[in-house]
């Protein structure tokens, strides 16, 4: 078995500074709404300047929490991350569902409200440091998700720490045992569960184009060196792992260590453009060139839903 340890690279990761635990309700003050990009791609920077560190890169059509407007730059949050994007690529409105992240609640007693109005009927009281899963923005308030319910929580009670897919993992970092759980070969089930494990040992590696040595990867390059380790032989690219291993039918059959398969035909006219591993719970682990190096991504998130093309299963 692999044992679990220290992650071979620093896997990068920014959370919010804390709100204020105890406001009164007279007192309500930020308001967020939604930013959607308007651009190929728009960096999220560390600073309200172009010179300033790229910490994301989101894609045309993708949303994002803006937070307050600095000059000619938002403050926002994109998946889990804050930091600054530039006011001419963002088209602002007041509210829209989409996945943001993962919220910890900062006050004491916050009310998770039916609609997003302080004068709104209160399904239940949160207490302090209470996780919840935020689903979009509505009339200046989050929209969240919190034991099987749908409601609202005011932003000065709410900070995003993380995104959904650290989230999902952090929470059940054994999401790979419990889906295979299900599987009746137990050793094939137990065997996915260590290709996910080994995989994570990579967060935070930088993506290089045409590398896959232990420290920096291609795309396929990830997904062959991690099963490499367990005796499997990938093909090296994209397109020659569409037919590695047995397909899987459908989203729904997914099981932890399938390689997830997309299709961008701006970027390669071939059978797949990338690649990545799947971890469990809608998530999956790759070595993204759009940023961040090996990281985990949702596959309902905008880019790879539109460009999922299917899934191949090496352990069967």
């Amino acid at each position: 078995m692999v044992k679990h340890g220290i992650k071979r690279c620093l896997f990068y990761g920014l959370a919010l500074s804390g709100l204020l635990t105890a406001i009164s309700v007279s007192a309500l003050a930020a308001e967020v709404k939604v930013g959607v990009v308007g651009a190929s791609s728009l960096h999220l920077r560390q600073e309200p300047s172009t010179d300033a560190q790229s910490l994301e890169t989101a894609e045309n059509g993708e949303k994002v929490v803006v937070l307050e407007q600095e000059g000619d730059w938002y403050r926002v949050v994109y998946q889990g991350g804050e930091g600054y994007m530039h006011s001419d690529y963002l088209a602002v409105s007041l509210g829209a569902d989409f996945p943001v992240g993962g919220g910890v609640v900062t006050g004491s007693s916050v009310n998770f409200r039916k609609t997003p109005s302080t004068d709104a009927a209160v399904i239940k009281r949160l207490d302090k440091d209470a996780q919840v899963e935020v689903v979009g923005v509505e009339g200046g308030w989050y929209k969240v998700k919190s034991g099987g319910k749908t409601g609202y929580i005011h932003p000065d009670f709410l900070r995003i720490a993380k995104s959904m897919a650290e989230m999902v993992v952090e929470a059940a970092d054994d999401v790979p045992l419990a889906e295979a759980a299900a599987d009746t070969d137990d050793e094939k089930a137990a065997l996915r569960a260590e290709v996910v494990a080994y995989a994570k040992e990579f967060l935070g590696c930088k993506y290089k184009y045409g590398s896959m040595n232990g420290k920096t990867f291609d795309c396929s390059g990830f997904t062959s060196y991690v099963y490499k380790h367990f005796g499997y032989s990938l093909g090296r690219s994209a397109s020659g792992q569409v037919s590695d291993g047995k397909k899987v039918a459908s989203r729904d059959e997914l099981k932890p260590g399938d390689v997830v398969l997309f299709r961008d035909p701006a970027i390669n006219r071939g059978a797949a453009s990338h690649v990545g591993i799947y971890v469990g719970k809608g998530q999956f682990i790759h070595s993204s060139s759009r940023g961040g190096g090996v990281k985990y991504n949702s596959l309902s998130d905008y880019y790879y839903n539109k460009y999922y093309i299917g899934a191949r299963r090496i352990i069967n």
